[in-house]
């Protein structure tokens, strides 16, 4: 949107309810896309994002609601102290989080009933029926839980 800036969520696609980092970017496509080509660098989101990766799963990225400029960091506090209130595991610094000017959100944000605007790598929703071997296979390296046995007792 022109002349505005999104504050946006990183998940695990598709546990659209975990959330993992909150950030603001006027592109937040192509931002995600540094998220991704950068996720070797050394910090806790960069982390998160490379196990995600090498389990074959994807990052998205789900815009929370987009701002004024002048609103940005002000929103991106609000929200990064609001989702972990509400429990999430964000890779967030602590120095975002804590009140800032006083900001008011012009949107309810809920993970499980928002768009996601980009998956890096791209995916599509079918490729992760849990009827998919690929997503059994992903969510067992993620939990640590074995492998259910292929339909028709298939490895």
């Amino acid at each position: 949107m022109s002349g505005t800036v999104a504050i946006y969520a990183l998940c695990e696609f598709p546990e659209l309810g975990a959330v993992r980092y909150v950030g603001q970017s006027v592109d937040p496509k192509q931002r995600l896309r540094s998220h991704v080509s950068t996720h070797r660098e050394n910090n806790h989101k960069h982390g998160w994002i490379s196990r995600v990766l090498s389990c074959g799963g994807a990052v998205g990225c789900l815009v929370i609601e987009w701002v004024r400029p002048e609103m940005a960091s002000a929103a991106e506090r609000y929200w990064i102290g609001e989702l972990r209130a509400r429990g999430y595991q964000l890779t967030n610094g602590a120095l975002l989080h804590g009140p800032g000017q006083e900001y008011k959100p012009g949107a309810n944000f809920d993970p499980l009933r928002s768009t996601v605007l980009l998956t890096q790598p791209h995916r599509f929703a079918m490729e992760w029926r849990p009827e998919s071997r690929a997503w059994w296979v992903r969510a067992a390296a993620t939990s640590g839980k074995q492998q259910p046995a292929a339909p028709g007792g298939r490895p």
